[in-house]
């Protein structure tokens, strides 16, 4: 008989590339879907902030890209965005970019964390699951917030270069690093932060290199002087950010004492797991201080015990102090809003990923499965906010839709600023400033606004403290024949339901000659606010305008009727 061939076993570490890229192919598919399902090119917020370039209403300059907007200078975001809008003349382009970008910071922490280890590992599945989660669904519907974005590219690049460092020369690497130092500071004030801890390690690198295996015993000091210019370029490019700074107003109130900027830095902490952890965050909070305060413990132990890894280890290092920096920012300059906006989520992802990466060499062997496997079951946890972005994206579309339709109704631009300016999907701007950017986009012929009517001014007929049953019988006389583009009703909520409630009004409307019964149907998202309003675009001639048999349920009482009239 013939001697039995052996088995053949399949290749493990194909294999295991093959799960990595996959999941990370489906999280980046799952990433384009949601933008593609909710998004608009409706501008959003601060979007409007660069419609006065984009329009041609404002030459584009040096010196609006540098320009102030908060705290941030914000070039190179503006410039990615100018040019996005260039190009591809949607302005949803911004947000298909945040996942593009995303989904790169996850592939190249793959990259680096495989190049560390020498082989990929299942648990790198922890890169795409942190990277491209949907508790970031405010920033992945918000053009704008490419500002966040873009810094996490970034420091995903400075990340594959921490992780090669046993391979080419330490000037090089330093030269790439100051560079990207530089860009940072070109994002605003989270890359500032971010810069600031990482600029302080290439100097303390540039003073000692002899501490470190990488330097070359046969460099001439004048190889030096290059990273020394570009080292001392940055600091000035710093300090130079800070040339006519000033902190955006606030609203008046009483300062924050310490126990609420304690909250909001242990709120800050706990959204980096997703804004559906934010009501837990007394105690998800503490849990990642804990896992950043032991990550930089085992990095400082590792710096004395690992030479060879010592220029590694502290360029990490930095990527564990910049949270606590941008923590402590918001604390002082967000205290008044809480650290829980769900939009600080992405600013915490590098600091996550480089806690990993303290597992890959760092952590003792028997004890580095054990590490990544905890932060995978945590990349995991966080997505359960997949519900939460589910219902965030239904209401920031349905918000959106409202505003096309008034649109496609015909409503003038005051009326739309009028009723849009507070649109919590997210805060709009000042309803002056919105005036003027919707006209700016008529006059640009920018779809859908080029069919729009413009105007710049709204009359607003409030009539205050209605019936508080559920039922009211209600006759408004205009005086004269008014051409009423929308009525709105504001309702509080008696309770704390969060149920989806059905709310149908009926009324009717009466002219000389004419007689039509309006009816429309609205449906209250499910979000724990106690006030709502509901619109009807009424768009007609009036003299006197009556409600009956108006009905809403039982957790609501009506407070107030407006007319948007000419």
């Amino acid at each position: 008989m013939g001697q039995s061939k052996p088995l053949k076993v399949p290749d493990t570490f194909l294999l295991t590339w093959l799960l990595v890229w996959t999941v990370w192919f489906s999280c980046a598919a799952a990433g384009l879907w949601f933008v593609n399902s909710f998004s608009t090119d409706i501008p959003s917020g601060d979007d409007f902030e660069l419609i006065e370039v984009f329009t041609g209403h404002k030459p584009l300059t040096l010196q609006w890209l540098w320009s102030l907007h908060n705290e941030h200078r914000i070039f190179l975001p503006r410039l990615l965005l100018l040019t996005l809008h260039q190009t591809v003349g949607l302005h949803s382009a911004g947000m298909y970019a945040i996942v593009v970008i995303l989904s790169l910071c996850a592939m190249i922490c793959i990259l680096a964390a495989s190049q560390i280890r020498g082989r990929p590992s299942v648990t790198d599945t922890f890169f795409p699951l942190l990277w491209l989660h949907w508790g970031q669904a405010e920033n992945l519907l918000w053009s704008f917030q490419v500002g966040f974005a873009l810094p996490c590219l970034l420091i995903a690049i400075v990340v594959f270069l921490l992780a090669s460092s046993r391979t080419g020369s330490l000037q090089k690497k330093l030269t790439l690093l100051g560079l990207i130092t530089i860009a940072l500071t070109l994002c605003g004030g989270n890359g500032l932060l971010m810069a600031g801890p990482l600029l302080v390690f290439l100097w303390s690198v540039v003073i000692r290199h002899d501490l470190y295996q990488q330097s070359d015993p046969g460099a001439s000091p004048r190889s030096w002087w290059p990273v020394v210019g570009l080292l001392l370029a940055a600091s000035l490019f710093l300090c130079f950010y800070f040339v006519g700074f000033h902190l955006a107003p606030r609203a008046a109130s009483v300062p924050p004492g310490l126990s609420k900027r304690v909250s909001t830095l242990f709120q800050f902490f706990a959204v980096a797991w997703g804004p559906y952890y934010s009501g837990y965050w007394g105690v998800v909070g503490p849990i990642t201080v804990f896992l950043l305060i032991c990550s930089a413990a085992l990095i400082l132990n590792s710096v004395y015990r690992e030479k060879e890894n010592r220029f590694r280890s502290l360029g990490l290092l930095t990527l564990l102090v910049s949270p606590a920096l941008l923590g402590i920012a918001v604390a002082i300059a967000r205290s008044d809003q809480g650290g829980n906006a769900p939009r600080y989520t992405t600013l915490l992802l590098p600091s996550l990923a480089a806690c990993y990466l303290v597992g890959v060499y760092v952590v003792r062997p028997r004890w580095r499965t054990v590490w990544q496997s905890s932060l995978l079951v945590m990349a995991v946890a966080i997505q359960l906010n997949f519900s939460w972005a589910l219902r965030y994206g239904e209401a920031f579309a349905e918000r959106r839709w409202q505003f096309v339709n008034c649109l496609r109704a015909g409503l003038p631009s005051a009326v739309l600023s009028a009723i849009f300016h507070q649109d919590p999907y997210p805060v709009y701007i000042d309803e002056r400033i919105l005036n003027d950017r919707l006209i700016m986009l008529h006059n640009a012929k920018v779809y859908p606004f080029a069919e729009m009517p413009v105007s710049d001014h709204v009359n607003v007929l409030r009539t205050e403290q209605l019936d508080s049953g559920t039922t009211f019988l209600h006759k408004l006389s205009l005086n004269r024949p008014t051409r009423v583009y929308l009525i709105e009703f504001n309702l509080v909520r008696k309770g704390k339901t969060q149920e989806v409630l059905p709310v149908t009004v009926t009324g009717t409307n009466s002219l000389e000659r004419d007689q039509s019964s309006l009816r429309w149907q609205q449906v209250c998202v499910s979000v724990p606010v106690e006030h709502r309003s509901f619109r009807y675009i009424v768009n007609s001639t009036f003299d006197t305008l009556s409600f009956e048999n108006a009905r809403w349920p039982e957790e609501f009482s009506i407070t107030s009727l407006v007319l948007y009239t000419d």
